[in-house]
């Protein structure tokens, strides 16, 4: 009981405009990772094929990961999936019950959320 009245005084009202910069950052952060993506299996996507973006300089190459870093536990995405699905219910939960205590820090917890879902 003392932590649940513990938290309600830190739950901060934000504006209807907090919200909505909030919500429009997560979906311009999913939209702007889908686009990519989409972009990359168009132009890039022959496993392997490379486009030249500045000669001698830097190249896209087209690769997949289905694990975690380097490949790793591929066989085990149910796990990422779990993982993430509950991190990005909690720091949605923390972003708009206000407990983010300022604006750029909610920002950074909205697009780490975008980030998640996508």
């Amino acid at each position: 009981m003392k932590l649940l009245n513990e938290l309600k005084s830190k739950i901060k009202k934000r504006s209807v405009f907090d919200y909505c910069l909030y919500s429009g950052i997560i979906a311009l952060g999913i939209f702007l990772d889908q686009l990519t993506k989409w972009l990359a299996e168009k132009f890039l996507f022959p496993l392997g094929k490379s486009v030249t973006v500045i000669p001698h300089l830097a190249k896209l190459t087209y690769a997949e990961n289905r694990g975690a870093a380097f490949g790793s536990m591929e066989d085990s995405r149910w796990i990422f999936m779990v993982t993430s699905t509950l991190l990005i219910l909690v720091l949605g939960a923390y972003l708009y019950l206000g407990l983010a205590e300022n604006k750029l820090y909610a920002v950074s917890v909205a697009m780490i959320i975008s980030g998640g879902i996508g």
